[in-house]
Formats: C-alpha cells, structure tokens, sequence
C-alpha cells in the first residue's frame, strides 16, 4: 500500500507504508480533515508524529511548511519505511527519533504540534502505556500547542483512562483510575 502527500510543496508524491496490517498509513480524507481543521499550512511550527508508522502525517506537516517534523518510532520496518520516505522527499528539516517515545520524546524541545497514532490495542490492553504516552505528549507542547491522538472507529478504551477537552483543541489524560 502506498499514500500520498495531498498538499503543499511534495504534493501528489507517493510514500512507501510498512507492509501488512500492523501499521495504519492516514487515507487522504483523514488527511484533508485534520489539516481544514489545523489550518493548510503550518509555517514556522515544531510538530512531532508519535508511532509515525509510514510517517504520513508528518510528511504531509512538513510539505506545508513545518519548520520541523520529528518522527518517533520504534519498529523497525517502519523506520526503514521513514528513511526511505525521508530521503525520498530530500527533506533536512524531518528528523527520525529512533526507539521507545518514553525515551525519545523529551530530548526534543517543546512542541507546536504532536500528532499521535498509538496501536489500537492499547486502548483496551494497555491503558498504563495510553496513559503514559498522552502525558508525555502534553508535557511536551508548547503552551499554546495541539495534541491530536487517533482511535479507531469502533475501537473501544480501557474505562480506566479517562479523556477530555482541555481547552478548543488539545485531548488530554485525566489519567489511569483503578480496576
């Protein structure tokens, strides 16, 4: 399977997407939705892609201008993936993070954006990890910045991890309550 940039200066180029099912690549109208609602362009911003998978929505961040894209991942058939898509695009300012975005994610400085893709199971298998990722994500953001996390239709969430709205944009952890 393969996606494409839907905008911007890399428009109409085609990324490579691990195979198989383990990774979820954005579909274009995914896409247009959540860039008509962050604005079409991204001039000046820091913005992070977390479990990047193909990358899709940071590439796409970075070919509207992005001033810089980190790419967090871990699994290593898609870091081959991002390399690839990253040289492909001849793009200096994306910058991959390899390994646990435990780890990774506060070397960087704080963040405008943080897009966030974590697998579906961990929803309902692992809401200590869920939970750990989105406040790491948040203490991450610059105060006025935007964190975006992806669930699955129809996938459902440990009733141990409690979101909400904080302020117009941002989706935060309340945290992980008890059995």
């Amino acid at each position: 399977m393969s996606v494409r940039i839907i905008a911007g200066d890399y428009k109409g180029r085609r990324l490579e997407t691990p195979p198989g099912l383990h990774t979820r690549p954005l579909l274009d109208r995914i896409k247009q939705s959540l860039f008509d609602y962050l604005g079409q362009y991204l001039d000046g911003l820091r913005v992070a892609d977390v479990c990047a998978g193909s990358g899709s929505f940071g590439f796409e961040a970075a070919s509207r201008h992005a001033e810089q894209v980190y790419f967090f991942e871990n699994d290593k058939t898609a870091l081959n993936c991002l390399e690839k898509n990253r040289v492909l695009l001849q793009s200096d300012h994306c910058h991959i993070k390899k390994g646990n975005f435990k780890q990774q994610l506060p070397t960087v400085e704080p963040l405008d954006l943080i897009y966030a893709d974590p697998p579906f199971p961990w929803y309902k298998d692992d809401p200590d990890q869920l939970s750990e990722l989105i406040l790491l994500c948040l203490n991450q953001l610059k105060p006025d910045g935007r964190f975006l996390i992806r669930q699955g239709k129809g996938v459902t969430r440990s009733r141990r991890i409690r979101l909400y709205v904080v302020g117009p944009t941002a989706i935060a952890a309340a945290g992980v309550y008890g059995e």
